[in-house]
């Protein structure tokens, strides 16, 4: 995640296999804030690529994509709880990050403090996320309380009344 000549290919593997994702579980299992949270981890992986839009001077779309993304996220069903309060804390963090970068002077002595703050946060991010896709599919997708299209829980056991 650190190497910027091979982030731009290597984010697209993550994000692919995401956004085919739900297409896998099918309509009966996929849930209502799949699109919300396929949304967001676009987003996220936008973010990570912040450095080199930087440097190739592509502010006015990045900020544009990224503003469309997040928006979208917010217009969807909302996912759980849990997972909406963690999306929407990984963007404030992003936030934050994006302001210091754009209103700090990084310091003399540690030049790419900022640009491995940002690339940290991401590889961060797409560990947590990483960690969560498999503990869910461990549990049946059973986790963070989702309810199916075919009135099932997590892992095709009916829903509680």
């Amino acid at each position: 995640l650190f190497a910027f000549q091979v982030h731009e290919k290597s984010v697209l593997f993550p994000c692919l296999a995401a956004l085919l994702l739900p297409t896998a579980l099918g309509p009966k299992r996929r849930p209502s804030w799949a699109p919300a949270a396929l949304c967001h981890f676009a987003a996220a992986c936008l973010y990570s690529m912040y450095p080199l839009i930087v440097k190739d001077k592509l502010h006015l779309p990045y900020a544009l994509f990224a503003v469309l993304l997040i928006a979208l996220f917010e217009c969807l069903p909302a996912p759980p709880p849990l997972l909406r309060l963690f999306c929407r804390m990984s963007t404030a963090v992003g936030l934050v990050l994006h302001i210091v970068h754009a209103v700090l002077q990084a310091p003399a002595r540690y030049p790419d403090a900022w640009t491995l703050l940002i690339t940290g946060s991401s590889c961060g991010y797409f560990v947590l996320c990483l960690l969560a896709l498999t503990a869910m599919q461990l549990s049946g997708w059973g986790l963070l309380g989702t309810e199916f299209a075919d009135g099932t829980a997590g892992g095709g056991r009916p829903k509680k009344e």
